[in-house]
């Protein structure tokens, strides 16, 4: 790895982690302060589960 490439891959590193992070934030205090209103809703805690059972290798849902 060159020196030049250092840089791009840490910016890259840290806006990954940032990007997780944002989305496990909203994950929980979405459901928690929104209740209701919350995109995608979530009625019960099977909704979750089901939706990880749709997902193959890839992350994608099939």
């Amino acid at each position: 790895m060159s020196y030049c490439d250092r840089p791009s891959l840490a910016a890259s590193s840290l806006f990954a982690f940032f990007s997780i992070g944002s989305l496990l934030v909203y994950a929980v205090f979405g459901v928690l302060y929104l209740g209701a209103a919350f995109a995608p809703p979530i009625h019960d805690h099977l909704d979750g589960h089901l939706l990880l059972n749709r997902l193959n290798v890839d992350g994608r849902v099939w």
